[in-house]
């Protein structure tokens, strides 16, 4: 067992690794800045609705389909920096775009902080330097890394998300709720994740009062735990009051607003496009195959395995023979990795998309046992769920959405955690890596459009 003062002097590990990515962070932005000084990508809809709010103009840029919490955060953001005695430029903050952009940076490190304090609540019993470390690697994660130094809404959303999830673990709900409705003014589909998180406890809860029965199938055990929640429903009302509040008025919204976007609605219509579930578990595969190497030996020799298999790539068949449909987004844009994905590996030819079924049914299966490991068949079934609730009603297929499912998965999986060290630097070089040929092919090989325009190669 551990001593007290073990665990705080491997405590300031976590300060050590904010400021490497501070560090790296500014040092990244100003190579971004220099190269794509003006707004790039989806920056030109951004930047100047911010500006329009720091000029106290309302007016709505009918394009944005988002809530408009990045604005707001942002303004409040530039006009403290204004404010403060020791400003760093003078006169109108908003109109800096690296300054703008430099508001990931802060989201960055935060969000490595609360990656951190999760971590340390889900696994008390570990080394505060390897969580540490975890924590790092998950913030080098090359989709969320990539994303601190534009102007998105990515890492903001994925603050809120996290720390409404801290909250709610440490049994603030009120005050997670009030987190939840932030982390939703980034973007509507965080009021999933929101109804996740209260799920989580009460399956939590479900499984202190009843005992869990491994036994059963997890058909017997959902309508046992619809049940139990069903008689539990006036005290579960009461606990998690605000909770409830913030789901009636986003169905309010819904309702009045005709549907989920704001604005332009043409691009973004909802379908049903289950193949993004399995587009995000061979994705989530790729990424976590350190922490999955573990997973094989011993699940897949079974029978049992082998079914399960045959039985996912049957499934996976029917989603993709039925439900992969292209946006015309993604046929377009050749600045997004996706372009070169879709058009040289899916669209290659009519068999090709078919031929990765039985990865994506392999993928499904180390996931699931890797999860199984410390969470429920219940917990990984409504994981699952809420991830195609985000997922599948979009028809663009956009790597940005798979960010805070492929967070949860890593957090939630034991064996990216307990003791594992060697993996999780390996992870973390495998990660930095790939940012690196990521931003060397950013900065480096710009290409111009038809129209003059310099564009270049990004997530």
């Amino acid at each position: 067992m551990r001593s007290s003062g073990d665990k705080s002097v491997h405590g300031y590990t976590i300060y050590l690794c904010v400021i490497a990515l501070i560090g790296l962070s500014l040092w990244l932005a100003q190579k971004v800045n220099h190269v794509a000084p003006n707004p790039y990508m989806d920056e030109p809809f951004h930047v100047p609705q911010t500006q329009r709010y720091c000029s106290n103009n309302l007016e709505w840029d009918p394009k944005i389909t988002t809530f408009p919490g990045l604005y707001v955060v942002a303004v409040a953001y530039a006009k403290l920096l204004q404010l403060s005695p020791v400003a760093i430029m003078d006169g109108d903050t908003c109109s800096s775009i690296p300054l703008l952009r430099s508001l990931n940076i802060f989201f960055a490190a935060g969000n490595l902080i609360l990656l951190y304090k999760i971590l340390s609540k889900l696994y008390p019993e570990e080394n505060r330097s390897l969580l540490s470390l975890k924590a790092l690697t998950l913030i080098a994660f090359p989709i969320h890394f990539f994303y601190i130094f534009l102007f998105y809404t990515d890492c903001g959303s994925t603050f809120f998300l996290l720390l409404a999830y801290l909250s709610l673990l440490n049994g603030r709900t009120n005050s997670a709720a009030v987190w939840g409705a932030v982390a939703i003014s980034f973007r509507q589909t965080n009021i999933i994740w929101d109804a996740f998180f209260v799920a989580g406890q009460l399956l939590h809860r479900f499984s202190l009062e009843t005992g869990e029965t491994t036994s059963q199938p997890v058909t017997v055990k959902l309508f046992s735990f619809l049940t139990w929640a069903l008689r539990k429903s006036h005290l579960i009302v009461m606990k998690y009051w605000a909770h409830v509040l913030l789901a009636a008025f986003f169905v309010l919204f819904v309702i009045y607003n005709d549907g989920i976007v704001v604005g332009d609605r043409s691009a973004h219509a909802p379908v049903i496009h289950t193949s993004q579930l399995l587009y995000f578990i061979g994705f989530s595969t790729f990424f976590l195959s350190f922490d999955l190497r573990t997973v094989t030996p011993h699940t897949l020799k079974s029978p049992r395995g082998f079914i399960t298999i045959v039985s996912c790539t049957l499934l996976c068949l029917y989603t993709i023979h039925r439900y992969s449909p292209a946006h015309p987004y993604l046929l377009a844009d050749n600045r997004h990795y996706t372009f070169y994905l879709w058009k040289n590996v899916y669209a290659r030819n009519f068999w090709t998309k078919y031929a990765l079924l039985p990865a994506y049914a392999l993928s499904f299966y180390l996931l699931w046992n890797a999860l199984r490991k410390r969470q429920s068949a219940l917990w990984c079934l409504f994981f699952f769920f809420f991830t195609a609730a985000t997922l599948v009603p979009a028809l663009l297929l956009e790597f940005r959405y798979f960010l805070v499912p492929f967070f949860f998965i890593a957090l939630h999986m034991r064996d990216s955690i307990r003791g594992n060290i060697l993996g999780t630097m390996c992870q973390l070089a495998f990660y930095m890596m790939i940012n690196g040929i990521t931003f060397y092919l950013f900065f480096t090989k710009p290409f111009v459009w038809p129209n003059g325009e310099t564009q270049r190669f990004m997530w």
